[in-house]
């Protein structure tokens, strides 16, 4: 029977491509913190690049989307994060910000009960 385990080469590709998400994170979050906000959503975009599976780079770019009043792939994001993240309380209330501000009452209503029900799950 053939292996189902990954070459090693691809392995060690898969590895470092995670590290270099982690770092294009943490340099997209300086920046953030900085006020540039269109480099950190490069950096976030360029993580999610390397590595599809960085939950927390779908978080960073949903809520920088949110910073700069760029609310039309949020929903996305934190529907793709939602299986990846352990805080799903804190990408939900993402969502619902994001959906407050569009005037989605009833999609903030939902999101922020199920950040409540998440939160009350981990209490």
């Amino acid at each position: 029977p053939q292996s189902l385990a990954a070459p090693p080469g691809e392995r060690r590709w898969t590895a470092a491509a995670a590290a270099v998400a982690r770092l294009r994170i943490l340099r997209g979050l300086t920046r953030e913190r900085l006020g540039h906000l269109p480099l950190a959503l490069a950096d976030y975009e360029a993580a999610i690049a390397c590595d599809p599976t960085a939950g927390v780079a779908l978080i960073h770019r949903a809520r920088c989307c949110v910073k700069m009043n760029r609310y039309d792939s949020v929903a996305a994001d934190v529907a793709a994060a939602l299986p990846l993240v352990a805080d799903k309380a804190g990408a939900y209330t993402l969502l619902g910000k994001a959906q407050f501000a569009v005037g989605d009452d009833a999609g903030a209503f939902h999101a922020f009960s199920a950040a409540i029900e998440e939160g009350d799950r981990g209490a």
